[in-house]
Order: structure tokens, then C-alpha cells, then sequence
């Protein structure tokens, strides 16, 4: 980076705004240790920065690079000026090598934003040295770069550049600011080329980005050097996919695919620079959707005109949906929206008619219904039954049902649902083919959530009456009963039967009663905690949705 790292001023090891004197000074100096051989190193050398040269061809050309005055500015705005008291603080700490803390020093005197006759040397000189440090080790940081960049361009375009000019030019000088601004565009432009669009460097997008403190036109400028390479990419590889798509009409969803990845990311340089509003994106922009749209349009219609493809449905609708990507105007956008509303129309065309068919029965049972009303029993008409499952059979089905499901679209998905519910109402055979619809339906789909819902809430009911009528009930009743009426005749009295025998026959069967309504209570306690837990895991799953 030589305009710093072989700045004039640092050869000669002075500051940017130093005066003639100190430079004639600086140069006898030099001079004297180059005549017995040796080379003389200075504070400003910032050894940070990498080596410096200090030949005498190298200090003849640095003395005479700043002869001229507006050498001097131009110079200037590349190494360091010392100007007050906080100057002076930060560069003897980065005489010292901390760095850190120079940039702290400088930085505070800019937190406002605002730039005076106080902080716009601190200003310059933060900037300098971010852009010193942006690019070390043959890498370019692009966070310090754009900062750097950026201050300097609030300092050239503020009021206090002419400050600036005074400081390292002397009174008098007065510049053209534009023309300073674009003489160091030019200068990092020069400085960053070998860095740009490289691993380790610095994009164009975010090279064009780092002058937002510029003038409108300098973005602009950096934007015309850049646009020419990405817009004749996008516009070949458009030619290219004309091209293989009318020769492959077969492959064109390949060709669609292929051309939106190889021209992406041009097109969001393009964009990021030019802006959306700009004629010229605009109308790229429109070019490249437009064949994305045509290799959909060329791969459906002759995949459907030839047969060779179960499902032409999903390529198509997936390059539509890029060429809208793209962000079409006008008569493109339309384009586009019509193939996507007229493809989905044809995918889900089995769905549509599926619905159709549903109201058209239901339509049937109202219509039947009304004409009941004011007929007696045995004068009402009834709807075949039969007939009409041999109209839904080859619709209900489940290839019907994971398409309906899967399709996304709500409005779908809820006619068909509304339709298929009140089917069943009529038909209750059809339950079983309802279940299996909601089973295609994905788990965030409220119909699936609001049915599993009522079908939980209903388990639910159903264990917690059984819960309620297994705690009123008596395990083996009749049983017990049974046995207790056999006791109550083995206590009557009977004749040649001794004491003895009587009361250890009344003891027998006492024990027997007594176990058997302990089993009875202990299966009872175990069937109550089966559907207390059946009631739980049940609360928890609703709880879930």
C-alpha cells in the first residue's frame, strides 16, 4: 500500500503537516547519515506499517512529490498531522506500538458524529491509520477499510476541509473538493484492485458501499466500473439458456434452474448497486425472468404433449416461482403471476373437481330436503344411497386426500374439509374415509389440531364416565351376593348337624366373601388408576395442541 507505507512524509520521517523548514531540515539530515553509510530511523516511522525505503533516489522523489501544494494535500490525506493536544497524545502512544489506544483517543472526539475545527485533524488521522491497518498480511479487513473510507469522506466534504487545506498547504490554497474526492476515489480504487472479489478481500457491493459519505455521482462512478462485467454474465448466460431451450425443449427445466443459479449472484450485485427503481436493472432483471418463465412454460407444455413425465407440475410451478424471485415489472410480473395461477389451477384441477362433485351431492340432499318439507312420511323421496357412493368412491380415495393435504393452499383444503364433514352427516360410512383425510392433513393445519382436539376432549369424557361409574362399582356384586345367600343358609339351624361343623362352614364362607371383595377392591383400585392415567396422558396430549 505505498501512497502509506511509501508516503512522501514518512521517508522523510515527517508529519503531513509539516513545515518547509522541517523539511529541509529532515532532508539534511537524511542526507548526512546516507554519506557514511548509514540510515537514519525517525518517530514517524510507525513500524506497524511495514519496512520503509529510504534510498537517496527514494528521499529525492519523496522531497520533490511535495513540493507543489496540492502534492502536499494530496499526500496529506494519507498520513498523519498533528494538530493539537489530543494528536499529540495519540501518536506518542503509537510511537509506542498501541495502537488500540490511539484509535480510542482519536475515536472519542467524533462519538457526535459531527465534524468542527476541534476533531477534524483526529478525524484524518483515524482514518489514515484504519486505513493503514486495513490491509496487513496480503488480506484487507473490510470492517476498518469501510471505516476508514467513510470519515474521510465526511472530512473532504465538510466545511471544515478547507481547515484541513490550511493545516498542510498553508493559508492561501484553496481546492475544488469534488475534484479532491475524485482524485482519491481513484487512489483507493488503485490501492484495493488486487484485493477486490477475492478471498480475503473486499466485495464490489461493500468497495461501493464504503463511499456512503461520498457524493451520489462517486457511487454512481464506482458502480459503472463494476456493472459492465455481472450485466454481460447475466445477459450470456441468458443467450445460452435461449438457446439450449428451444433445441432441448425436454431439459428446459434443467436449463431454467441452471441459468437463475449461474446469473443470482450478478443479479443481487446488480441490484445492491443500481438499485430496484433503476431502468437498467429493471430491464435485466426482466429479461432473465422472463426465459426462467419460458423454460417453464417450453418443459410443461412438452412434457405434457409427450407424455414423459408423471408430475410435469412441480418443476414448472418451482422455475415460476424463480422467475418471480427475480422481481419482474409490468408486463412480465403479470406474466409470470398468470402461469403460476394457471399452473396451480391445473395441478390441483382433480381437487377442484373433487370439491365440485361434493356440493353438487350436498346441493342434491338441500334441494331434496326442501322439496320434503310439506310432504308426509310416506310421500317423501329419499336419495339413492348407493348411486351416490358410486359417484364419491373414485374421488374419496387416498390419492385425493394426500394431495388436498399437501397442497398448502387453505382455500383448498378447507372447501374440501367443509364439503367432506357434511358428506358425512348424510353418509356415516364415510367416517372412516374422513379420518383418513385428516390423517394426510400436516400437524399445524388447524382442521387436523381442532379435530384431534374434539377427539381428545371426547376420550377424555368418555374415561372420565367410566372412571366415575367404576368408583360407585362393586367388583364380582353378584358373586358376593351369591356367596352371602349361601351363608345365610349355612347359618339356619339343621338337624344332625353339629355345632362344630356349623360354625367352622360359617367361617369358611365368611373368609370366602371377605377375599373376594379384597380382590374385588384391589381390581377396582387398579382399574381406577388405569383410567386416571389414561386421563392424564390424555389432558397432556391436548395440552400439546
Amino acid at each position: 500500500m505505498n501512497l502509506i507505507a511509501q508516503n512522501p512524509y514518512r521517508v522523510l520521517g515527517l508529519l503531513g503537516n509539516s513545515s518547509e523548514r522541517e523539511l529541509q531540515k529532515q532532508i539534511a539530515t537524511i542526507k548526512r547519515y546516507a554519506e557514511v553509510g548509514k540510515s537514519k530511523a525517525f518517530d514517524y516511522d510507525f513500524d506497524f506499517l511495514g519496512k520503509v525505503s529510504r534510498t537517496a533516489n527514494d528521499v529525492q522523489r519523496a522531497s520533490s512529490q511535495i513540493e507543489q501544494a496540492n502534492n502536499k494535500l494530496h499526500y496529506s490525506l494519507f498520513w498523519i498531522v498533528n494538530k493539537s493536544h489530543i494528536d499529540e497524545t495519540a501518536l506518542n502512544h503509537l510511537k509506542k506500538g498501541n495502537l488500540d489506544k490511539a484509535i480510542e483517543i482519536w475515536d472519542k472526539t467524533i462519538k457526535d458524529g459531527e465534524i468542527s475545527t476541534k476533531n477534524f485533524s483526529s478525524i484524518t488521522n483515524l482514518s489514515t491509520l484504519l486505513l493503514g491497518l486495513s490491509i496487513q498480511n496480503g488480506n484487507l479487513d473490510k470492517e476498518k477499510f469501510q471505516k476508514a473510507i467513510d470519515l474521510k469522506g465526511k472530512l473532504i466534504h465538510s466545511v471544515n476541509f478547507q481547515d484541513f487545506v490550511s493545516l498542510t498547504t498553508g493559508k492561501g490554497f484553496s481546492v475544488d473538493n469534488l475534484k479532491i474526492s475524485s482524485t482519491f476515489t481513484e487512489d483507493i480504487l488503485s490501492l484495493t484492485k488486487k484485493y477486490l472479489d477475492k478471498d480475503g478481500g473486499i466485495s464490489n457491493a461493500d468497495l461501493i458501499k464504503a463511499f456512503g459519505s461520498f457524493p451520489e455521482t462517486t457511487r454512481k462512478y464506482l458502480a459503472s466500473k463494476f456493472i459492465e462485467g455481472p450485466q454481460h454474465n447475466i445477459e450470456s448466460h441468458i443467450d445460452n439458456s435461449v438457446e439450449k431451450r428451444k433445441a432441448e425443449p425436454e431439459n428446459a427445466n434443467k436449463f431454467g434452474s441452471a441459468l437463475f443459479a449461474a446469473t443470482r449472484n450478478d443479479l443481487s450485485f446488480l441490484k445492491s448497486v443500481l438499485g430496484l427503481s433503476n431502468v437498467q436493472y429493471q430491464m435485466l432483471a426482466n429479461k432473465l425472468a422472463n426465459e426462467i418463465l419460458q423454460c417453464s412454460i417450453d418443459y410443461f407444455n412438452d412434457a405434457v404433449e409427450n407424455d414423459y413425465d408423471d408430475d410435469p407440475f412441480t418443476d414448472a410451478i418451482k422455475l415460476v416461482q424463480l422467475a418471480a424471485s427475480v422481481g419482474p415489472t409490468g408486463h412480465v410480473k403479470s406474466r409470470v403471476q398468470d402461469s403460476s395461477n394457471t399452473l396451480e389451477e391445473l395441478k390441483y384441477s382433480d381437487c377442484h373437481k373433487a370439491i365440485q362433485v361434493l356440493n353438487a351431492i350436498l346441493d342434491a340432499y338441500v334441494k331434496l330436503e326442501e322439496e320434503n318439507r310439506f310432504l308426509s312420511l310416506f310421500e317423501r323421496k329419499i336419495i339413492d344411497t348407493t348411486k351416490v357412493k358410486s359417484v364419491l368412491n373414485p374421488i374419496l380415495v387416498d390419492e385425493i386426500f394426500e394431495k388436498v393435504a399437501s397442497s398448502g393452499k387453505s382455500s383448498v383444503i378447507n372447501e374440501f374439509n367443509e364439503a367432506f364433514k357434511q358428506i358425512v352427516s348424510h353418509i356415516s360410512s364415510y367416517k372412516r374415509n374422513y379420518n383418513k383425510f385428516i390423517s394426510f392433513l400436516p400437524s399445524s393445519n388447524p382442521i387436523k389440531r381442532n379435530y384431534l382436539k374434539a377427539k381428545l376432549e371426547k376420550e377424555i369424557r368418555s374415561f372420565e364416565r367410566e372412571l366415575s361409574e367404576v368408583k360407585k362399582k362393586v367388583m364380582y356384586g353378584a358373586d358376593i351376593k351369591r356367596m352371602e345367600a349361601q351363608l345365610t343358609e349355612i347359618k339356619k339351624w339343621q338337624l344332625f348337624r353339629a355345632q362344630e361343623t356349623r360354625d367352622r362352614q360359617i367361617e369358611e364362607q365368611t373368609n370366602k366373601i371377605k377375599n373376594l371383595k379384597a380382590k374385588g377392591e384391589k381390581e377396582r383400585k387398579k382399574e381406577i388408576s388405569k383410567l386416571e392415567e389414561k386421563i392424564i396422558l390424555k389432558s397432556a396430549e391436548l395440552k400439546k395442541l
